[in-house]
């Protein structure tokens, strides 16, 4: 099997059996691959298939589980001046069946007590076999003093939702160029 009708990947099966079945693993859902059993028949003759095409759907994954988890994040600013709103990324594993979608997470300050919700982008980067999240890419803005550290925490459950960010960008065109605006930074792109 393979992407193409080079193929280039194969996999075994052994005995004798009407109906053989394999394993494919890693395959990409977003391609078409193509594939071709190669074998022997009750005489012993070769036997090969013609080119047969498929599409791997990833499962169904389970919902949610239900009540609010949360995974401890800290961030240590090594330096002696604090920094402000430093994009951080890091990844977070996530126990086979506990969470099913990506909506169900958002990121909490939990400095002082803090329940203060807090812009954060995920991206699914693995599912578990039953289509549950592995493993989540996660990136938001810390403000940490000089050489010390600040506590976050990622939530996930069935009840968690995130709230909507606000932009803060604007860009407006007009017959003189294009204006961007970024809340921090302003600019004019001149159209010459």
């Amino acid at each position: 099997y393979g992407t193409d009708t080079d193929y280039g990947q194969g996999v075994e099966s052994e005995g004798n059996c009407l109906v053989h079945r394999v394993v494919l693993d890693g395959l990409d859902p977003g391609a078409e691959y193509h594939g071709r059993a190669i074998g022997a028949a009750r005489d012993g003759s070769p036997f090969q298939s013609s080119d047969f095409t498929f599409r791997v759907a990833p499962p169904t994954p389970p919902e949610t589980q239900g009540g609010v988890s949360s995974v401890p994040i800290t961030v240590r600013n090594p330096y002696d001046f604090p920094v402000d709103r430093w994009p951080i990324t890091t990844g977070i594993p996530f126990p086979k069946g506990q969470l099913g979608s990506v909506d169900h997470v958002r990121l909490m300050d939990a400095a002082g007590g803090g329940d203060q919700e807090l812009p954060v982008q995920v991206r699914l980067t693995a599912r578990w076999p039953d289509g549950s999240v592995k493993w989540l890419l996660v990136t938001f803005e810390a403000s940490v003093p000089g050489e010390g550290e600040r506590a976050y925490r990622l939530e996930f459950g069935r009840q968690v939702r995130r709230a909507l960010a606000i932009e803060s960008l604007t860009v407006e065109e007009d017959a003189s160029g294009v204006a961007v605006d970024t809340g921090t930074l302003r600019f004019q792109i001149d159209r010459h």
